[in-house]
């Protein structure tokens, strides 16, 4: 098995679990750190027994990952993502992917250009999507069973039309999010099949009412 040489480019609130992540799985290398705040910087880069950077076009150079995690704020998304695919460096950048679509499509016509000029067509975008069924509202999204059923129904319709494939899970599965909230959509677990997620959501809606399953 080649091992998969990684990075993560912010190592905050979010960014510090994608480094301990890395360092747990199977044919993967994490070979460095970097973020803007040197002292946390080189704290997590300790403890996870790899280099710690400040300066972006530095830690690129010198580590030379395969792929990195893009985990700094949104509005440097693009600016951090455009510097790591001119090294051909393959991304995965924490949602949203960008501050604006506008700035979306420039990454898109970006990645395109840059297949195109190496003669190859191949492309895999992955998303994260979901609803929550308890705790606070996010902007206009209000957490309900109800609300989550139809929401998933939505994307798994589009998915179809589409022909994008989905992988579902539960955010039961990442137990450190447990104590930041608790309605991340709690419906599923692995023993479930993929397309019941939202068949789930409803019937668990039809337990609380008392009536029968849809």
């Amino acid at each position: 098995m080649n091992t998969v040489r990684v990075g993560v480019i912010g190592v905050g609130h979010l960014g510090v679990h994608h480094a301990r992540v890395y360092t747990e799985i199977l044919g993967t290398r994490l070979v460095g750190v970097m973020d803007v705040d040197e002292a946390h910087a080189h704290d997590v880069a300790e403890n996870l027994g790899v280099p710690a950077y400040t300066d972006l076009d530095r830690f690129l150079d010198e580590t030379k990952p395969d792929a990195l995690s893009i985990v700094v704020p949104t509005v440097k998304h693009l600016e951090v993502a455009k510097k790591a695919m001119e090294r051909n460096i393959h991304l995965l950048i924490e949602k949203p992917v960008t501050a604006s679509t506008e700035e979306a499509e420039e990454l898109l016509n970006m990645h395109q250009r840059l297949l195109g000029a190496a003669g190859d067509s191949t492309m895999l975008i992955c998303s994260e999507t979901g609803w929550k069924h308890a705790g606070e509202s996010v902007s206009a999204a209000v957490p309900s069973f109800e609300n989550a059923a139809r929401y998933l129904e939505d994307v798994y319709a589009l998915s179809r039309k589409e022909d994008i494939e989905i992988i579902y899970f539960a955010a039961l599965e990442e137990k450190w999010k447990n104590k930041y909230d608790d309605g991340y959509c709690h419906l599923i677990n692995q023993e479930l099949e993929p397309m019941s997620y939202a068949q789930a959501a409803l019937n668990r809606i039809a337990e609380e009412r008392g009536e029968a399953a849809p």
